[in-house]
């Protein structure tokens, strides 16, 4: 092993001389081609015929000869140096598509006490790029030299190193880069040092093209000597610091400086375009004047400080927010002569305004702001909130009243309000349109202010304070019928709530209404979904429904109670039947939905009102047939009874579509109330099968099934069949009860078929009257993939689902062709293969739906359709 690595560093030893020795120096000897042997010599002034450059060699362009790299020629060296021998030029001259890879220096006009001039032509185009350093000029001190790098349309120029311009000598001359058309990229720094007095300039230009320079920018030397200039609709783009000593920094009209670093200060000057870009936050040194447009990109930051932008220009300019303008101090945006200034805050921008010379936003002519901008007052001081501007986000921090300007009138806020802790928003009776979240951390002045919650995507009401509102309005447009606006945090009503589009969900956070505020316009499309509180003792009806988008009222008539009185009241939809059983007297009570009323306060005894909809039905059957015998029924522990009150006559209308009242009058105890029935064989309300599944077992097939309302059932045959078609029995249960009451059985199939078996139950009533349930299927010796789903179309309020699964709790989600939810429940499954029968809400009406089951680990889904 020793002698094998022994060998190898001697091969790498002979390697590493022969790379070495091959390095060379080429000499240009002729005008000609870059890779033409005429054009090169091993020597200066020598015999022609000398290889090619490769990488390694150092190339020296001397005696007033030019070297043409012609296009598609990819040259390579690691030195250059153009002008070398004492008293000549040199000349490289680029095609339009050739190029140099240069991994060393390159110097143009050389080094030393006597003229030697260099230029780089790239005014055709081509591509140089320079590993190390790039020097225009020398630091002699007595020859006159004028060295140049000129750039055109197409050229691109790439240095990794720092690039010196140099000029110490006296008679006149420039040294200089000119970018002109093309591009160029300095990694390093960028130096220009001019030592002479006798009009010797060092310059660095760019006419319509585009330089960036990520280093240092220093010019120094004699007075008035040394210029960067912008000479037309050019870019540069600065990502360091700029130190202009004795020089000029001249930009025309239509130019652009963009400070793209980090952390930088913007030096004074007459900007026509200015953009900052880059991370870090931007400052001003001084005031700037600008003729063009402003740009803060986004993650940008630009902070004004105590000194003014001012755009000094009679045109049509624009500043455009991608990323945050800080506007503090006594610092101003203005503008200071005529035509049409605008602000545009695009999505994402920020615009933080802390003082702006003591005014709020900038005083421009137009303002554009994106739904997702946002405009911050966050001073220490009072501060008011322009009231002709669309706002997209509005927040407030800082401390002191941030008031809307002007008492009256509408504003509107596309995106979301935050009120920042120690601040309060003043709201001067406004209208106010808000598109997004309400974030209250402060404090909120109402007075008789109208908010209205108009997005088309869901929206909250969140903070550390509870707001209280005067007027509200909820006409969320989020298409589908799932929750539009939710209560995060408590809100109260003093004046008047409109439901116009939307749920409002109050499940985490409670909407209270004060003594005599009302609502109006709940319906279908808007109401709410969970508790509502009630103050006071006028008539109130609360506005409460069902998540999955149907209105279901309780009204409260407290006129006889006191102005403490408070009373909250919240919708079920769910069985009350389930809850308990009937009390003599009653043949029923509803087995979709119920209230609870809690009384928060007071001893009042007021009347009550529940109801039903053509949405109370959830079974596919009739929910009433007539007003006699409907009441209001009360849980009282477990047992269902007549409301304590005086039950009042029904009025509405029955059967399918349906709606109305009944009411019970001059209650005392207050808590779970339905809609009853006295009456025998009407008002079905209805009686249901529930629970319905069919799954693998053991060696065999398990049939559950639970009757919410069994009354005159004689008995429960199960039938199955192979086909979906010819059932036969396979067993039968004795009806336990009989008692208007939930009862729950089970089968057990000990030799199931091989394959598909379809299993039903067949309820035979005492008048001979039989009820089939839904049919299920389960598949013995083959795992099914996926979701069945029967009957497909569904025809029914009702659809058989299966599915092979862990046990555990499941997702059941039902999606519109648009992609919205428009019923969700979950599941209980036991594990394995099974199938059982699922209500579709009445509300989910015909048409194309997709069933997502989702749980831990799964997640399939079901193309069907309703007819």
């Amino acid at each position: 092993m020793k002698k094998i690595l022994l060998s190898m560093m001697a091969v790498m030893g002979i390697t590493f001389i022969t790379t070495v020795a091959n390095a060379a120096d080429r000499y240009a000897v002729a005008n000609g081609n870059w890779n033409s042997t005429t054009t090169w010599s091993a020597t200066s002034g020598g015999a022609p015929g000398a290889s090619i450059p490769v990488a390694g060699d150092n190339v020296i362009i001397e005696r007033n000869f030019n070297v043409t790299i012609p296009s598609a020629v990819n040259a390579v060296c690691t030195n250059l140096t153009i002008g070398f021998t004492t008293g000549f030029t040199g000349t490289l001259t680029f095609g339009a598509t050739g190029s140099l890879a240069a991994s060393g220096n390159v110097t143009v006009g050389f080094d030393n006490s006597t003229s030697r001039e260099g230029t780089i032509n790239m005014s055709a185009g081509g591509t140089m790029t320079i590993g190390g350093n790039l020097t225009i000029g020398n630091a002699g001190t007595t020859a006159p030299i004028a060295s140049e790098v000129i750039q055109g349309t197409g050229s691109s120029i790439t240095v990794t190193g720092n690039v010196s311009i140099l000029n110490p000598n006296n008679g006149g001359f420039a040294n200089q880069w000119s970018v002109g058309a093309g591009s160029a990229t300095v990694t390093g720094t960028l130096t220009l040092a001019n030592t002479g007095a006798n009009d010797e300039d060092c310059n660095f230009s760019i006419s319509t093209g585009t330089a960036t320079l990520t280093g240092a920018v220093t010019m120094n030397g004699a007075a008035g000597e040394n210029s960067i200039a912008i000479t037309s609709t050019g870019t540069l783009n600065l990502g360091n610091s700029i130190s202009l000593t004795n020089g000029t920094f001249s930009l025309a009209t239509g130019s652009t400086v963009n400070y793209n670093g980090a952390a930088q200060t913007i030096r004074t000057a007459t900007y026509s375009n200015l953009s900052v870009s880059g991370s870090g936050i931007k400052t001003t040194s001084a005031d700037i004047a600008m003729t063009g447009n402003l740009l803060v990109a986004s993650g940008a930051t630009l902070t004004l400080g105590g000194n003014d932008i001012d755009i000094d220009v009679n045109a049509a300019r624009s500043v455009t927010i991608n990323g945050v303008l800080n506007i503090n101090g006594n610092g101003r945006l203005v503008e200071s002569q005529g035509n049409t200034k605008t602000l545009i805050i695009n999505s994402g921008g920020l615009l933080n305004i802390t003082d702006n010379g003591g005014t709020g936003l900038p005083i421009l002519d137009v303002y554009s702001f994106d739904a997702n901008s946002t405009v911050n007052f966050g001073s220490t001081d009072n501060q008011t909130i322009e009231n002709t501007v669309t706002y997209g986000n509005l927040t407030t921090s800082g401390t002191g009243t941030k008031t809307l300007e002007t008492s009256g009138g509408t504003m509107t806020f596309l995106g979301s309000i935050t009120i920042g802790a120690g601040t309060t928003l003043d709201a001067n009776d406004k209208t106010m349109n808000v598109g997004g979240n309400w974030l209250n951390n402060g404090a909120f002045t109402q007075t008789n202010t109208t908010v209205i919650f108009n997005g088309a995507a869901a929206e909250t009401i969140s903070g550390s304070t509870a707001t209280t509102f005067n007027n509200i309005t909820f006409n969320n447009t989020l298409p589908g019928t799932g929750v539009a606006i939710t209560l995060n945090t408590a809100a109260t009503v003093t004046g008047v709530a409109t439901f116009t589009d939307g749920v409002v969900s109050t499940n985490s956070a409670l909407l209270t209404f004060n003594d005599q505020a009302t609502t109006t316009g709940a319906s279908n499309a808007s109401y709410v979904d969970g508790p509502v509180r009630k103050n006071g003792n006028n008539d109130f009806t609360f506005p409460v429904g069902d998540p999955l988008g149907s209105y279901h009222p309780f009204r409260l008539v407290n006129t006889g109670g006191a102005d403490g009185d408070a009373y909250t009241a919240t919708y079920f939809r769910a069985s009350a039947r389930a809850l308990g059983s009937l009390s003599s007297g009653l043949y029923g009570v509803s087995n979709c939905e119920y209230w609870t009323l809690a009384r928060n306060a007071g001893t009042s005894t007021p009347n009550i009102h529940v109801s039903w909809t053509a949405e109370s039905p959830c079974a596919g059957v009739p929910y009433t047939t007539t007003g006699t015998g409907l009441v209001v029924a009360r849980l009282n522990g477990g047992t269902w009874e007549l409301a304590d009150g005086t039950n009042q006559a029904a009025t509405g209308t029955y059967g399918v579509g349906g709606a109305g009242t009944v009411a019970d009058n001059t209650i005392t105890a207050i808590g779970t109330f339905a809609l009853g029935n006295t009456q025998p064989e009407q008002n079905p309300l209805p009686v249901t099968f529930s629970d319905v599944k069919a799954f693998e077992k053991g060696n065999g097939v398990q049939i559950e099934w639970s009757n919410l309302t069994e009354k005159d059932v004689v008995n429960y045959i199960v039938e199955r069949s192979a086909n979906g078609n010819d059932f036969v029995a396979i067993g039968q249960l004795t009806a336990r009860s009989n008692q208007t009451d939930k009862q729950s059985y089970l089968s057990f199939d000990g030799s199931p078929l091989s394959g598909a078996n379809f299993y039903r139950i067949k309820v035979v009533e005492l008048d001979g009257k039989i009820i089939y349930s839904k049919m299920l299927r389960v598949e013995i010796g083959k795992t099914v993939k996926g979701i069945s789903l029967y009957p497909n179309p569904v025809t029914s309020g009702e659809v058989t689902i299966g599915f092979t699964a862990a046990k555990g709790l499941y997702t059941l989600r039902i999606m519109n062709a648009a992609g919205q939810q428009v019923s969700a429940k979950q599941i209980v499954h036991p594990g394995g293969n099974v199938s059982q029968a699922v209500t579709i809400p009445a509300s989910v009406k015909s048409g194309f739906y997709v069933m997502t089951i989702s749980g831990e680990n799964f997640k399939e889904s079901k193309t069907f359709v309703i007819q």
